[in-house]
């Protein structure tokens, strides 16, 4: 035991004289003091409380809103065109004697536009009155043959009934074999020969109304045929229909015009019309309006001057490539009128629609809901879109309504990263439309004194 005993301590001498263990030694010696003084602070240090963490507000700027009948506004691109477009043509075959008119001109309802030459034209048209004048003159011949034939009847009867007399005194005589069958033979053939005579002059007399009827309407055939020269002559003064802008010339002086061909185009003022598209709950809304003949108006600028427009019509179908009706606004005034095929920002206006509210567009989330301020949280709110507004000052918010928004309830006009119900936010000075710029001006201010991550 004390042999064993003493071999131990022998070895633990000779490890103890070798430089790596007694290092490690002398670090484990520093480790177990540091352990040591670190467990004695922890124990005798002081017992410390959590900080109470305080909820940061956000800051937002509110409006006050208060219901009220409002006209929702529809912004749309739409086209001017010209629902009448006359193509003058001729008739006629006849040289271009002289324009007076180019395109783009603006011109009045009987200018002249166009002229031919008119010489063939006038001696065609004095032919046909030479005819008229002859065919004329046939009826009133005819017109007095009828009139001495009928003069003539009671003389013609009177002839005949001689000749009948006659005829039988000497068929008497005759039968008394005092006249020759010779003579008796004469005296029959005259006879015959005035009733026939009689006959025809009756069958004559009975024929006039025909031969008249018939000169007639030779002579209205004739008088139809002056008519007609009389229109081509006329057809020679190519005159405008009605106001409006010549579109093209397509003859110049020399050319010769044939039968059905287009000398000049021309749009009608009057008919002046913008076609734009709308989408379907709109074109549902304007076709209701028309059908309550409740006006719908729109507005655009044309070269410095407002252009008034009214919904006069939808059109039928959804034509191929679109998503909407057409609708046509007719101008309501004059002056100025834009070029046909320009294209024009239109605002359209619609009746007022009741209890509406019209709100910046930074006020409306996901579309269809706001925030309204409620002991300075936020309420979430599901609202109805009915349009877009346009302010006084030209800009656009949104129009919604809902039956939960009533007149005095604070909504915010602020797009908050994470807004949800019940977040705890400082309403800014409450904006209209005429501090609305200021108010967010103040708000980015604010906004931008935040600690970051509140």
């Amino acid at each position: 035991m004390n042999t064993a005993t003493q071999g131990f301590r022998s070895r633990l001498q000779n490890l103890s004289r070798r430089p790596g263990v007694r290092r490690a030694g002398l670090g484990i010696g520093i480790l177990a003091v540091g352990l040591a003084l670190v467990i004695a602070l922890i124990a005798t240090g002081p017992k410390g409380t959590p900080a109470e963490r305080i909820e940061k507000a956000w800051p937002v700027s509110t409006m006050i809103v208060e219901p009220r009948a409002l006209s929702p506004t529809i912004t749309a691109f739409g086209r001017v065109e010209a629902n009448h477009i006359a193509k003058l043509r001729t008739t006629i075959s006849a040289p271009v004697k002289e324009v007076l008119v180019k395109e783009g001109q603006w011109v009045h309802a009987g200018d002249l536009l166009v002229a031919l030459e008119q010489v063939e034209l006038r001696l065609l048209l004095e032919g046909r009155e030479a005819e008229l004048k002859r065919r004329t003159a046939l009826l009133r011949s005819i017109r007095n043959d009828q009139a001495l034939a009928e003069s003539l009847t009671s003389h013609e009867e009177e002839l005949n009934r001689i000749a009948q007399e006659k005829l039988e005194r000497h068929e008497e005589i005759f039968r008394k074999k005092m006249l020759s069958e010779a003579l008796f033979d004469e005296v029959r053939q005259q006879a015959s020969e005035r009733f026939i005579a009689l006959q025809s002059h009756r069958a004559r007399v009975k024929d006039f109304p025909n031969q008249i009827a018939q000169h007639e309407a030779m002579v209205e055939q004739a008088r139809i045929t002056v008519e007609r020269a009389a229109i081509d002559l006329a057809q020679s003064r190519i005159v405008a229909p009605f106001d409006g802008p010549v579109l093209s010339v397509l003859v110049a002086p020399g050319d010769r015009t044939t039968n059905g061909s287009t000398l000049v185009e021309i749009a009608d003022a009057s008919g002046f019309e913008v076609r734009t598209t709308v989408t379907g709950d709109a074109s549902a809304l304007m076709r209701q309006h028309l059908a309550n003949h409740r006006p719908v108006v729109a507005r655009s600028g044309v070269n410095g001057h407002t252009l008034l427009l009214e919904l006069t019509r939808l059109s039928g179908n959804v034509k191929s490539g679109q998503s909407g009706l057409d609708a046509f606004f007719a101008l309501t005034q004059t002056s100025p009128l834009p070029d046909i095929g320009r294209v024009l920002d239109l605002q359209i206006t619609l009746p007022p629609e009741p209890r509406a509210i019209a709100l910046p567009v930074q006020s409306l989330y996901e579309n269809d809901r706001v925030y309204r301020v409620e002991a300075g949280r936020l309420v979430g709110l599901d609202v109805e879109r009915i349009g877009d507004f346009l302010t006084q000052d030209g800009e656009y918010w949104v129009l919604v309504r809902s039956s939960k928004l009533a007149a005095g309830h604070s909504i915010i006009t602020t797009q908050l990263p994470r807004a949800i119900s019940g977040l705890k936010v400082e309403a800014m000075p409450q904006i209209n439309q005429t501090n609305h710029n200021i108010s967010r001006t103040a708000l980015a201010e604010r906004t931008e004194k935040l600690p970051a991550g509140s």
